[in-house]
């Protein structure tokens, strides 16, 4: 199941009962897309045949392993990986100094988040209601992100992971 990212597939189906509730947080994010605008009238459709009544933070409409979430990865068991805080980069140093995230923050993210496996699986995005952090498979902590700082994209990829 495709739910959002950059770029739609145009064999893309959707399911109204499934997706509704992503579509309709993720449509105002999408919509600026030249490949959203051509299947804007399939998601119009979709969300026109949803039920209006359908509940965020249900079993049903939660995403499940597998799901893919455009750029942002694919949905995966946690992998077990830990920080390797010899190997941070500069990068990732540089985030959590300006967004005031720390260690501990981090750890308690890639123990406890829902992992979304990303660039052919040479790193994980660990993504919690707390914060979210991106780390490769080697431990290296390559940005983080605490969840008052989540764009518009994350924080409707937080509603499609862990319902409202």
């Amino acid at each position: 199941m495709y739910h959002f990212g950059h770029a739609i597939d145009p064999s893309f189906q959707i399911n109204p009962e499934k997706d509704a509730v992503v579509l309709g947080v993720a449509l105002t994010l999408l919509i600026k897309s030249p490949a959203i605008i051509r299947s804007a009238g399939k998601i119009t459709r979709a969300l026109k045949t949803a039920s209006a009544t359908v509940a965020t933070g249900t079993a049903d409409n939660i995403a499940r392993i597998g799901d893919r979430f455009g750029k942002s990865g694919t949905l995966v068991n946690n992998p077990g990986t830990r920080v390797d805080w010899s190997r941070v980069s500069s990068h990732g140093l540089q985030r959590m100094s300006q967004r005031g995230v720390t260690q501990d923050m981090v750890n308690s993210w890639v123990r406890s988040g829902k992992v979304l496996e990303q660039a052919g699986g040479s790193k994980h995005l660990f993504f919690t209601q707390q914060g979210a952090v991106v780390v490769a498979t080697d431990g290296t902590a390559v940005t983080a992100i605490p969840a008052s700082m989540y764009d518009a994209a994350y924080k409707a990829l937080s509603q499609a992971l862990f319902g409202s």
